[in-house]
């Protein structure tokens, strides 16, 4: 248990340091219009893709982090594979190997799952 609440902490961190740059570019943005560093026309560029500003913020670190995913699934997909096929008759490893690629297939399709609801939401959201 100890092994996974620190993964899942590994796993927050990573992902904010991954949103945390494009917040604050999207905050200096948008702060630099109200104190009118920035032209009319460059503000109203950026008010007019405000929008699109805030869809790409929560979007880009998702896709990252489903591609990651993805990735540590098909490479466990093919550790199982291997493992399966140096199991040479033993149960116990034929059954370990057989649990592993059973696991990668569904963190995978757990992964896709997410990544299609978080989608949907942010479109509905952002359209």
């Amino acid at each position: 248990m100890r092994r996974v609440i620190v993964l899942a902490v590994i796993f927050v961190g990573f992902v904010s340091m991954l949103i945390a740059p494009m917040v604050a570019r999207a905050a200096q943005l948008h702060g630099a219009c109200d104190s009118g560093a920035y032209g009319k026309e460059d503000c109203d560029l950026i008010k007019h893709n405000e929008i699109d500003n805030t869809h790409t913020t929560i979007s880009t670190p998702i896709g990252w982090a489903f591609w990651l995913l993805a990735a540590i699934s098909v490479i466990m997909i093919v550790v199982g594979g291997i493992r399966y096929i140096t199991s040479q008759g033993n149960q116990q490893q034929l059954q370990s190997a057989k649990n592993t690629i059973l696991y990668a297939v569904i963190g995978l399709v757990v992964a896709i799952a997410a990544r299609a609801i978080v989608q949907l939401v942010v479109d509905n959201f952002y359209g």
